[in-house]
């Protein structure tokens, strides 16, 4: 064997890719490798090869047991960049997780670690952000009048509310003045006043307060006949008031 020969069959197994790391085992070991580095070094920035080899050998000298094999630039430049550059990759921050919309936020201590030594690929990922930005200060205005017009709303609403339910109480009101004062003997007389809490009550009072505009039901006196008594004590403005009610209720509906 000549000396040429001798030269090429010493060199042969330094050149090529080392084609026994090439199987699924090394990959598994390779991945999880650079998970602990990535564990170990959250804020290191960048992973490069030559990170990995020295953590690589690190471990192997620490716990030759449990990492048999510290891998080379070779494996890890063949088989490991990969998830290198997997991991590089800036990590998205979840925003308003809590709401059903699908927003990622750029991790930006993730991003500035990696990328400040490089401008443009700094800006690269800060500019989306910046139109993110802007982009949820417009739906943020949108939403500000559009709670301030539902707030009017809702207060315009409260004051009706409030509204009927003092005319309800006036009307509960009334109807207990107008039940007392025909109790009274003296006003049945007086005011031709029937008696509305007698046994037979109930089913005169189902007919008039059928019909709320027309209360002569509960008179047994022509309508002249009453209002031509001169006499007529301050009581009996309640009548009054009732129809005044009724007639401000019935005109806000048409």
């Amino acid at each position: 064997m000549t000396n040429k020969d001798s030269n090429q069959t010493n060199s042969s197994p330094k050149m090529g890719r080392p084609a026994k790391y090439k199987n699924e085992e090394t990959e598994q070991n390779l991945q999880e490798l650079v998970y602990e580095y990535k564990k170990s070094h959250p804020f290191s920035g960048l992973i490069r090869i030559s990170h990995m080899v020295r953590f690589t050998e690190r471990k192997h000298r620490e716990d030759p047991e449990t990492y048999p094999i510290a891998y080379s630039k070779d494996v890890w430049g063949s088989y490991g960049k990969k998830y290198i550059d997997r991991a590089n990759e800036p990590i998205p921050s979840a925003l308003l997780s809590e709401l059903p919309l699908d927003i990622e936020v750029p991790n930006l201590t993730d991003i500035t670690l990696k990328y400040h030594h490089n401008m443009n690929k700094l800006l690269e990922h800060l500019n989306p952000i910046e139109v993110m930005l802007h982009e949820s200060l417009s739906r943020e205005q949108k939403l500000r009048l559009q709670v301030s017009e539902l707030t009017n709303e809702l207060s315009e609403i409260k004051n009706t509310v409030k509204e009927q339910q003092n005319t309800l109480s006036l009307y509960e009101k009334f109807t207990l003045e107008m039940a007392h004062h025909s109790y009274n003997d003296e006003f049945q007389q007086k005011y031709g006043l029937i008696n509305q809490i007698s046994i037979n009550a109930n089913d005169r009072n189902k007919k008039a307060m059928s019909n709320l505009n027309n209360l002569e039901s509960l008179f047994p006196y022509e309508r002249d006949q009453v209002t031509t008594n001169t006499d007529t004590p301050s009581e009996t403005s309640t009548l009054t008031q009732w129809r005044e009610r009724r007639k401000k209720q019935k005109e806000r509906k048409e």
